[in-house]
């Protein structure tokens, strides 16, 4: 951090940062909060977002499509809030992206826990806002699959050279409950709360999307899969994912059906069989995704 400050105010002499403080850190990333002065229409407080040194040389070109995916919802005019792109620095191979800071708190973060229907609501409003961007010109920006069947197959395509017999079933269960080939839309691809933010003060509960390294067009129900991954009870209730796709129902024309998103679940799970396989072979585990892919497909 402390050398991108120094390169980042020699290129602009003119800056005087105020406080810096650490905001978070994920799996690829540190984030910090930078004051500016006020300048123009610089905000006066920056997120930079920083890699950290071991992460693959391949995250590149996830960091510069968020670059041009941030750029595209500019143009776009998106209707909620996310992190206006400030600037770029090189770290080598890796960007550094300098984007708005946006204040609110983690949906379900510590010390910050709305009902679980308001939980719901923000997800759904947020999904419905994404899946409302222009596909075709998203396409012009982030290439992708044209259908929900072409999308579904190529989540499928990386587990076709899997001998686990599990794989092997879950696969033939997928193939049999594709997707039709209706158009795919703009998908966030990782609506989990620590990508959403919403101020407590705020009656409306209005929310801000973060982290669009993982954006591109597919399945809508794909954005839900990843929110509620199959477990019992999403969001802690009791027919969580029905409510969640109730919510969608009222907003969207396109309303999304419960077993679609249970194929996404069932290839999910299926990634993380596969991902204990490779990296953890000798893991207790195991045994238990075994059990619990088959069980998602009625194996059991």
């Amino acid at each position: 951090m402390a050398r991108f400050l120094r390169r980042f105010t020699a290129s602009n002499a003119s800056l005087r940062l105020g406080m810096v403080q650490p905001l978070g850190e994920g799996l690829y990333r540190r984030v910090y909060g930078v004051g500016l002065p006020k300048i123009g229409a610089l905000p006066q407080e920056v997120a930079v977002l920083i890699p950290h040194d071991d992460v693959p040389e391949e995250f590149a070109d996830s960091l510069r499509k968020e670059i041009r995916v941030l750029q595209f919802l500019e143009r776009e005019g998106f209707s909620l809030p996310f992190p206006r792109l400030v600037g770029t620095e090189e770290e080598g191979v890796l960007p550094i992206l300098i984007t708005e800071w946006l204040p609110g708190l983690h949906l379900g973060s510590k010390g910050f826990q709305l009902a679980p229907s308001e939980h719901v609501g923000c997800v759904a409003r947020a999904a419905h806002a994404v899946h409302s961007l222009s596909r075709d010109r998203f396409q012009e920006v982030v290439p992708g699959a044209d259908s929900c069947r072409e999308f579904a197959l190529g989540c499928l395509a990386r587990y076709r050279t899997e001998s686990e017999p599990a794989i092997l079933e879950a696969l033939a269960w997928c193939d049999d409950h594709l997707p039709s080939d209706e158009p795919t839309v703009v998908l966030h691809g990782d609506l989990l709360g620590q990508n959403l933010l919403v101020s407590p003060e705020d009656e409306d509960l209005r929310v801000s999307v973060l982290d669009w390294t993982e954006a591109c067009l597919g399945d809508p129900a794909y954005d839900f899969a990843i929110v509620t991954r199959a477990h019992r009870k999403p969001f802690k209730l009791a027919g969580g994912l029905q409510l969640l796709l109730d919510h969608y129902r009222a907003l969207s024309a396109r309303p999304v059906e419960a077993a679609r998103v249970r194929l996404y679940e069932v290839i999910l799970v299926m990634g993380g069989l596969v991902g204990h396989l490779k990296h953890k072979p000798l893991s207790g585990e195991i045994d238990q995704e075994r059990i619990r892919l088959r069980k998602m497909i009625g194996g059991v």
